[in-house]
């Protein structure tokens, strides 16, 4: 009867503890959800091709460029005059 009595405490006891709390939240999923969007990231990692005084490089042609820039018109700055501007 003891033994009986011990062993339904004992299963009270544990059912009681598993449903006092929620269980904790999986830690993988919180640190995606702080994971930057891709998109913002690379248009804030595109790279500049700029001269000594921290201006767009003027350019004729494609080797007047920075590595990984092409020669070509940017209407944000000038519609007649060509600049280096990154191709990727």
């Amino acid at each position: 009867m003891t033994r009986l009595a011990v062993m339904i405490s004992g299963a009270l006891m544990l059912m009681g503890g598993c449903s006092s709390s929620p269980p904790p939240p999986p830690e993988h999923a919180a640190a995606e959800e702080q994971v930057p969007a891709p998109a913002a990231a690379a248009v804030q990692a595109e790279p500049e091709c700029v001269d000594a005084k921290d201006q767009k490089v003027q350019c004729l042609s494609d080797q007047d460029c920075c590595p990984r820039f092409v020669c070509g018109k940017d209407p944000e700055l000038s519609h007649s005059q060509s600049y280096c501007i990154f191709g990727g």
